[in-house]
């Protein structure tokens, strides 16, 4: 499993709340082969700030994903909100807990 964690500042806490409808109302754009789950939040220190976790099966399934239609839609859709540019962290391997 990979998992991608995008970050970013937008240019208002509204923005930010915004952007995160944005991504869940693209979330059908969003559904590629290999694509398990995510979320879009805000930081509760700083509301400006935007914190997107993606889950995805394998690492061929994220690069696809990548630079596709729906991702660059996503994009262009939230980069009027956004001061920065997103940052993008990968991670593999590990745990993944769950409540029982």
């Amino acid at each position: 499993m990979i998992v991608s964690v995008l970050t970013a500042q937008a240019t208002s806490p509204e923005a930010a709340q915004q952007v995160c409808r944005i991504f869940y109302e693209s979330l059908e754009l969003h559904r590629e082969p290999g694509w398990l789950r995510s979320s879009c939040m805000t930081r509760i220190d700083d509301p400006r700030g935007i914190f997107v976790h993606e889950h995805w099966s394998n690492r061929a399934a994220w690069e696809a994903w990548q630079g596709s239609v729906a991702d660059r839609f996503l994009r262009e859709e939230a980069a009027p909100f956004l001061d920065t540019p997103w940052e993008t962290s990968l991670y593999e391997g590990g745990y993944v807990a769950a409540a029982k």
